[in-house]
């Protein structure tokens, strides 16, 4: 189903009640206006009915000469009285000529009702009753024709209706401006997202309003997941690369002999095709892991897997001594795979350049986890040291390798929140510390 705009629900859902707003308001006013003009009218019908009833206490037989207004001159002015004497004797202004009008009231208060007049006139009538000085009962009315209120009325009418109609349109206009310029951080939302994907921009700018910027951190944090799923994704592939290089170089030596008749040593390639199969399952289990993907909590100890990885360079540099150093546990908050990845490289690249010695230190302060491997061996000048951390970058051509240890290790590191520093051993040789953010009041990282 098409989802309609939602600057046109808005509008439509503002004109609606604009309109019913300003249709209640404007039969508000008019009903005021209409009360107050026939108010008007009968205080001016009520001072000829005043100025009738002191005619017939006054001179009865004199009603004429007395109510003057000229409109009771003119036969079916409009304007007209009546007086109607208890003997039955009734006098009527000229206006009325051989008409009549319905005299009704009770006495010394006033009726007020719409009667039908001469020549189809809609008339407003007041009577009432009362008692002359000489005990005489009478029974007087005035009345009025309504065309001229009547007139006034459709015309003050038609006029809220013309402004009605043109102050809701003011009004609808106005609800249109005030939504673009309430949706305007969406539409600029909407850019910055553009620009990301065409990579104009690494993350959505934070300068949008409080009701926005709730989204644009979730956007971001999204943003910024995905782009560490696909430095994951670069790092494995790399790490695995990394790891086939040797077994496929031993297979490719076997096969080499075996092409040149020479014999081939079934038990190293058994050993090397492990070592693929090995690596492969290994790199396939840890590719979608990461640090969204830890439970809250889950830590892993540091110097277990230390210790496990001492034990594998032992036996493949037994000429090297390496030494261990620091607490006797230090969870961090780094799957066990991938610190076996860090310190692998890590030690695996010391144990290669080192003279005699290697050690391998951990330590927790403040809000920092470091671990530290340095070793007696050449070390790198501190010129170079930013280069050798370039993905492929060798500075020795001598001694084997891709090139790819130390920049794993960083790509690995920066996942974690983590950094790496190269550096100086008092050894004598290079010192390589990668350090993790820790909190020691959290009772999961601060286990013993």
């Amino acid at each position: 189903m098409r989802q309609t705009s939602l600057t046109v629900r808005v509008l439509l859902g503002a004109a609606v009640w604009i309109v019913i707003a300003l249709s209640a308001g404007g039969y508000a006013i008019f009903d005021v206006f209409r009360t107050s003009a026939l108010r008007q009218f009968d205080q001016r019908l009520e001072q000829e009915l005043d100025l009738l009833s002191v005619a017939v206490a006054r001179a009865p037989d004199a009603l004429r000469s007395r109510m003057t207004s000229p409109g009771f001159a003119r036969v079916y002015s409009g304007d007209y009285w009546l007086a109607e004497r208890e003997d039955g004797t009734v006098f009527t202004s000229r206006s009325l000529w051989d008409a009549r009008l319905p005299i009704d009231g009770a006495d010394g208060l006033i009726s007020r009702r719409f009667v039908p007049g001469p020549d189809d006139q809609r008339l407003r009538l007041l009577a009432r009753r009362l008692t002359a000085p000489d005990g005489t009962a009478w029974r007087i009315a005035v009345a009025s024709d309504l065309a001229l209120l009547d007139r006034e009325t459709v015309a003050f009418q038609q006029g809220l209706l013309l402004s009605g109609a043109w102050l809701a349109l003011a009004l609808i206009v106005a609800a249109a401006l005030l939504l673009r310029s309430a949706l305007w951080p969406l539409r600029e939302l909407r850019r910055a997202v553009r620009a990301q994907k065409s990579g104009d921009a690494v993350s959505v700018p934070k300068a949008f309003p409080s009701e926005v910027s709730p989204l644009v951190q979730d956007l971001n944090a999204m943003l910024e997941k995905n782009a560490r799923l696909r430095e994951k994704g670069r790092v494995q592939a790399a790490n695995l690369a990394h790891a086939l290089k040797t077994p496929a170089a031993i297979l490719q030596n076997e096969v080499d002999r075996a092409l040149a008749g020479g014999a081939v040593d079934l038990r190293l390639a058994e050993e090397a095709v492990s070592r693929i199969t090995a690596a492969a399952d290994r790199h396939l289990t840890h590719a979608g892991q990461g640090p969204e993907d830890l439970p809250p909590g889950e830590a892993f100890d540091a110097v277990a897997v230390t210790e496990e990885l001492l034990r594998a360079v032992r036996r493949l540099f037994p000429g090297i001594d390496f030494a261990q150093r620091g607490p006797r546990r230090l969870y961090l908050a780094v799957p066990a795979a991938d610190q076996q990845e860090m310190l692998g490289n890590l030690l695996e690249n010391a144990g290669k350049w080192a003279r005699t010695r290697v050690v391998a230190t951990l330590a927790a302060e403040d809000t920092r986890a470091a671990l530290a491997v340095e070793d007696d061996g050449p070390g790198i000048p501190a010129d170079l040291r930013d280069r050798i951390l370039e993905q492929g970058v060798r500075l020795d051509q001598v001694k084997g390798g891709s090139g790819l240890g130390l920049s794993i290790v960083k790509d690995l590191v920066e996942c974690y929140g983590g950094a790496l520093c190269l550096g100086t051993s008092p050894l004598g040789g290079l010192r390589v510390q990668v350090s993790f953010p820790y909190d020691p009041s959290n009772p999961k990282l601060n286990r013993t």
